[in-house]
């Protein structure tokens, strides 16, 4: 059983490394501070081993569920579905409300747009499976470690909001970092939000882990597909790179204050549903 002290030791260390990585390296690529991403993993897979529970650990977050699907649990595959279906739908909700609120428009498209188009598929189809690991290097730290070291002493609600909390605080240092080095408009206005952002989503995220028995996947597929599709719909809130709709990225992102509004219920659905 592991021990609050635990979970805070590993949340600590993890954020402390990521911040000194990110201001040692302030002057790398945002593709060289990304390796970032891993520190989650690699931290508690050494705490696992320290404790004597690795194999156990690896067993239950790389494999399949070891019961079978009840009214408490999904198949890892149907999680990786609903995992999908969730960041298709908030991702929707986002379009629906920039377009509704006049926060955003739709991009022109033109031919350099077309070219870009393809240059960006051309590098996502390379980047995939890293992109895949990066995502899955995060999920592996707060999901399959932090969150249930937290729920053994909290309820879920409350272990969702721990974790988020330190999600949340994991990603202010490459944001400050980021916004200062692009020089873009509202630099605290959008770390704030960003962080915010991450926080409410750390429930969708705990809740599919928790419904799958702390396997790895259906979060990594949720996290994977929403650092695909947020960038190509809404633009980057990291880079600053416009998506389909274009406008202020701290307003419109799936990170930003429209994906913030979307995700809010969604957050409550899953505190009631494990609740219940």
């Amino acid at each position: 059983m592991a021990g609050f002290g635990t979970c805070l030791n590993f949340a600590f260390v993890t954020l402390f490394v990521t911040t000194a990585w990110v201001f040692l390296g302030r002057n790398l690529s945002f593709g060289t501070l990304s390796v970032a991403m891993y520190f989650p993993t690699v931290f508690a897979l050494l705490f696992k081993f320290a404790s004597g529970e690795f194999f156990e650990f690896v067993s239950q977050t790389f494999g399949t569920l070891s019961a079978p699907p009840t009214e408490t649990y999904f198949s890892v595959a149907t999680a990786c579905l609903i995992s999908v279906a969730i960041t298709a739908l908030t991702l929707c909700l986002c379009v629906a409300l920039n377009l509704s609120m006049g926060w955003g428009k739709l991009a022109k498209r033109d031919v350099q747009d077309d070219q870009r188009s393809s240059e960006v598929k051309k590098s996502m189809s390379r980047r995939e499976i890293w992109g895949f690991l990066r995502a899955s290097g995060e999920e592996v730290g707060w999901r399959c470690f932090l969150l249930p070291c937290l729920v053994e002493m909290y309820s879920p609600a409350d272990a969702l909001a721990i974790s988020g909390v330190i999600w949340g605080l994991y990603h202010v240092a490459i944001m400050i970092l980021l916004t200062y080095r692009l020089k873009v408009d509202r630099q605290v206005t959008t770390v704030v939000i960003q962080c915010v952002s991450v926080f409410l989503n750390a429930y969708p995220h705990g809740w599919i882990t928790m419904r799958s028995g702390y396997s790895v996947w259906p979060s990594a597929v949720m996290h994977f597909t929403w650092n695909v599709l947020n960038p190509w719909v809404l633009g980057s809130i990291y880079t600053h790179k416009p998506g389909l709709i274009i406008g202020d990225q701290w307003l419109i992102n799936g990170e930003g204050l429209a994906g913030c509004i979307v995700i809010i219920p969604v957050a409550f659905m899953t505190m009631k549903d494990l609740a219940g």
